[in-house]
């Protein structure tokens, strides 16, 4: 088996009947699917039940929490890679799965980028994710689980998530798999999943998991890299800024056309000539 993607949910009857849609729907056979309830009181169970027939596995039964849920996923999984879609999310198109495994790939981590709606600016946002995952990236962000598929012996080799984090425990695996396990990397450099992101818990969360991020960070890194790395941050905000401002977009465009710039430089010398020969 390629493939094994895992749901959790827990009291999202309508967002997990999207999810199951969406992978149900894909053009490869080449896949199980496997769904963790948390014991939903909202019919998510009865759901479930009428698809039994298409899923490889199924529980609806207390957990404690996410993470616990997940790594239920994992010991049930068979597949050679795991992809962990939540309730709400949906995968990009119907034949996202055969197109990403089309080719070979020996890569421990194989991920892509998510589509989401910005309630702010009122339209349909892409993700880029960058190619080399350095430490500043893990510092100012993560891959996007609903969008990485995970070879199953990087968690038998690493392990599966920490239960005790509440909200990061995704970001710490990816951090600590690729800087410090050496696990191998590959971006696929294209849409993977739309993502719900009305539902989900570290955006909804926003605050407490950046600060439970830091303080992982903090123990794993120590205070004197943590204030390089905000330093760091500060210079590259500040440079963004720059680039970001009139003038600096005013420069680059003469930069970029700079023949021009010399050729209107050529074309005032010339008047003023003109103009003291006819003065």
């Amino acid at each position: 088996m390629k493939l094994s993607i895992v749901t959790i949910n827990l009291n999202n009857v309508a967002g997990l009947h999207e999810t199951i849609i969406s992978v149900l729907n894909q053009s490869s056979a080449d896949l199980e699917y496997i769904i963790i309830d948390g014991g939903s009181t909202d019919g998510s169970a009865e759901l479930i039940k009428e698809y039994s027939d298409r899923i490889y596995y199924w529980v609806s039964e207390p957990d404690s929490g996410i993470y616990n849920a997940m790594n239920k996923g994992i010991r049930k999984a068979s597949g050679e890679y795991l992809l962990f879609l939540n309730s709400g999310d949906a995968l990009a198109s119907d034949n996202i799965v055969e197109e990403v495994f089309r080719a070979d790939h020996n890569e421990e981590i194989l991920y892509g980028d998510i589509t989401y709606f910005s309630q702010k600016e009122k339209k349909v946002i892409r993700t880029f994710l960058q190619d080399d995952l350095d430490l500043y990236f893990f510092y100012k962000q993560s891959l996007w689980h609903q969008a990485a598929f995970i070879k199953k012996t990087l968690f038998e080799r690493i392990g599966l998530y920490n239960e005790n984090n509440r909200y990061v425990s995704d970001w710490q695996f990816f951090f600590e798999a690729v800087l410090f396990r050496g696990a191998t990397y590959k971006n696929l450099t294209k849409v993977i999943t739309r993502y719900d992101m009305a539902n989900g818990i570290s955006v909804l969360n926003a605050e407490d998991s950046e600060n439970e991020k830091k303080e992982l960070l903090f123990r794993k890194l120590g205070m004197p890299v943590m204030d390089l790395l905000e330093k760091y941050g500060e210079l590259a905000r500040n440079i963004d800024q720059i680039q970001r401002s009139d003038k600096f977009i005013l420069f680059r465009a003469i930069e970029k056309h700079k023949f021009l710039f010399v050729l209107n430089l050529f074309f005032l010398k010339a008047m003023k000539k003109i103009y003291k020969m006819i003065g």
